[in-house]
């Protein structure tokens, strides 16, 4: 939305706004947020500008609003030029309003992602796709999507989200606490949670000085889900979610996948770190299986059973090629009639009548 448009007519326009930026920002000076956001905001509204150096200027601006996440910002300066523009009966004057209206849509279809990428993600996190390592970066993705949304309904959403990040346990509230009453700010190696946190706590006082009001206190429509992974380890493979149910109307192949993906999953877990996963949930949990949904939560598809593991000693490339890695807790239906399903260390399923340790 932001790229430099080529086209001759605009070229006095580009000199025009690159003198006065030279007043401010200095040959071979780094890009500054803070710095630049104002500069364009006082050359946009300088009065003298010609058309072609608003337009410059203009839409400059309007890439570094939207940078900030001032949708409503963004949509003013727009306004500002389709007025002005609507004015110009010069050839440059259709050419000016078609890259207005070009910017608008766009703006358009930015603001339709905004609102796309905030319910997949409360559907994925809804859904317990992440684990809970996860969740924070996600977390502080929706506040932005909706922050950025610029709408009075999100507003509101979005600042209980920061809250509950800057709440959660990970984020360490009362070592940033202490932190920003000492003048200082985490470093770069500090814990991802934790620098999310931080900027959560920027964003909430942001909106704060804003005029946004806020209990300090999450009260939205999201206020289950987000109590919940504040102080019921949501997210977590500890975490019991009462409306779940495993799936249990699939049959051999549906079982044969399940087997195959965890199967396969816990020999690449111990090929890559060294030792076998202590519980199924850890490869979960440390995002060696993205979304555990997809293998029924380690449960078999058929019987809705956990299925059975015990972790194995030893170098993964030492297991013998007949060891069990993984199986069904039961006999399910085939067409040999019931069998049991395991996972083989030498990447092949196995069906027998007999139970499988």
């Amino acid at each position: 939305m932001n790229v430099p448009v080529g086209n001759q007519a605009l070229d006095g326009g580009y000199e025009e706004v690159n003198e006065l930026l030279a007043r401010d920002v200095k040959p071979g000076e780094g890009f500054s947020l803070m710095k630049w956001l104002p500069t364009y905001r006082r050359i946009f509204e300088n009065g003298s500008l010609t058309d072609e150096a608003y337009f410059i200027a203009g839409t400059t601006y309007f890439g570094l609003q939207l940078r900030d996440g001032d949708m409503a910002g963004a949509r003013t300066t727009l306004k500002l030029m389709e007025d002005r523009f609507s004015k110009n009966d010069k050839p440059t004057g259709e050419l000016l309003r078609g890259l207005v209206r070009e910017r608008k849509r766009t703006l358009e279809e930015y603001a339709n992602l905004l609102s796309m990428a905030v319910a997949n993600l409360l559907t994925a996190i809804i859904s317990e796709e992440f684990p809970r390592q996860r969740l924070a970066p996600n977390m502080f993705a929706i506040a932005e999507c909706l922050r950025r949304s610029g709408r009075s309904n999100t507003i509101p959403q979005a600042m209980d989200w920061y809250l509950a990040l800057s709440k959660m346990p990970e984020s360490q509230p009362r070592m940033r606490a202490d932190m920003k009453a000492q003048g200082k700010a985490p470093g770069p190696d500090a814990p991802l949670a934790v620098s999310l946190g931080w900027l959560a706590d920027r964003q909430i006082e942001r909106l704060t000085a804003a005029g946004e009001v806020h209990s300090g206190e999450i009260s939205g429509q999201d206020k289950r889900l987000l109590s919940a992974i504040i102080y019921e380890d949501f997210g977590s493979a500890n975490y019991v979610n009462p409306g779940w149910k495993a799936r249990t109307d699939g049959n051999q192949q549906d079982c044969a996948l399940v087997l195959n993906l965890v199967g396969q999953a816990a020999m690449d877990f111990a090929f890559r770190k060294g030792a076998w996963p202590k519980t199924l949930d850890d490869l979960w949990e440390q995002d060696v299986i993205k979304d555990r949904n997809r293998v029924n939560r380690f449960r078999c598809p058929v019987t809705g059973e956990r299925l059975l593991y015990k972790p194995l000693t030893g170098d993964v490339s030492a297991a013998s090629p007949r060891t069990v890695v993984v199986c069904t807790a039961r006999a399910i239906p085939t067409n040999q009639g019931l069998r049991y399903g395991a996972y083989l260390a030498n990447n092949q399923l196995l069906w027998t009548a007999e139970p499988l340790q």
